[in-house]
C-alpha cells in the first residue's frame, strides 16, 4: 500500500493553490467545508473562484508563483495544466518540506485526494491510490447506499453521551461493550435513544452479572 489513509483537520490551515482553472475550482469546492485559509495564485483565475473568492473570502493573487509563495504553507496544490510546471511546484515543495498534491499525478504528490462520504461526524474517505479514480466513485455509491438515513444524528447523540460514560465506568472492556450496546439499540431502531430508553438500558447494564461469575 503507497498511501497510508489518514483524516486530516485542516481548519485554520495555510492551503496555496497553484491554478486558476477547471481543476482549480472543482478542488477549491471540495476544499470549501474544511474551514482551510485558501490562498489561490495563477496569471489567469476562473469568473466562479472569482466570485466564490468574495463570498468564502479566499484569498487570490493574479500572477504566476514565486518561491516565496510557499512560505507557511501546510499543504500545497499543483492545480496548473502544464505537466513540467506542476513536476517543478512538486520538487520545490519537497525540498521545502511542505506537502504537496499535484492533481491527477499520483507519482508526484505527497497526498491525494480520495473519493469521501461524509454524513455528520461520519467521514469515509476511499482511494485506489490513483490507479482508478472510478473504481473509487463506484465504491462511494455503493458504501453510500449502506448508511442509514438518520446514522448522523445516532453518532451525534452517541458523542455527546461518550464523556459522561467515560466517567461513570472508569473499565475500559466494561465501557466498550457498554458502547457497542447503544450503538446496536440506536441501529436497530434507526434513531437517537430517547431518555427513557437510555436510562432503561443503563439499568439493565448495571444489574447483570459479570461474564466470568459464577452461579451459585
Amino acid at each position: 500500500m503507497s498511501y497510508f489513509p489518514l483524516f486530516f483537520d485542516f481548519k485554520n490551515k495555510s492551503i496555496l493553490m497553484i491554478g486558476g482553472g477547471q481543476t482549480a475550482l472543482e478542488k477549491t469546492r471540495r476544499l470549501l467545508a474544511t474551514q482551510a485559509e485558501l490562498t489561490i495564485c495563477a496569471p489567469e483565475i476562473l469568473p466562479k473562484l472569482r466570485s466564490m473568492s468574495v463570498q468564502k473570502k479566499i484569498q487570490l493573487i493574479g500572477r504566476g508563483w514565486m518561491i516565496s509563495d510557499l512560505d507557511n504553507r501546510d499543504l500545497v496544490i499543483a492545480a496548473t495544466n502544464d505537466y513540467f510546471e506542476n513536476e517543478r511546484i512538486a520538487k520545490t515543495c519537497k525540498n521545502k518540506r511542505i506537502l504537496c498534491n499535484v492533481v491527477d499525478n499520483a507519482k508526484l504528490s505527497d497526498c491525494i485526494f480520495g473519493a469521501v462520504i461524509t454524513q455528520g461526524d461520519l467521514a469515509i474517505g476511499i482511494s485506489t491510490s490513483g490507479a482508478s479514480p472510478s473504481a473509487a466513485i463506484y465504491l462511494k455509491k455503493q458504501i453510500q447506499s449502506l448508511i442509514p438515513d438518520d446514522f448522523d444524528a445516532i453518532l451525534e447523540s452517541l458523542g455527546k453521551l461518550r464523556p459522561v460514560l467515560i466517567e461513570r465506568y472508569p473499565d475500559q472492556k466494561k465501557r466498550s461493550l457498554l458502547f457497542h450496546r447503544l450503538f446496536e439499540a440506536c441501529l436497530k431502531q434507526n434513531a437517537p435513544l430517547t431518555r427513557f430508553q437510555l436510562e432503561s438500558l443503563l439499568e439493565d447494564f448495571d444489574n447483570q452479572k459479570p461474564e466470568n461469575s459464577n452461579d451459585r
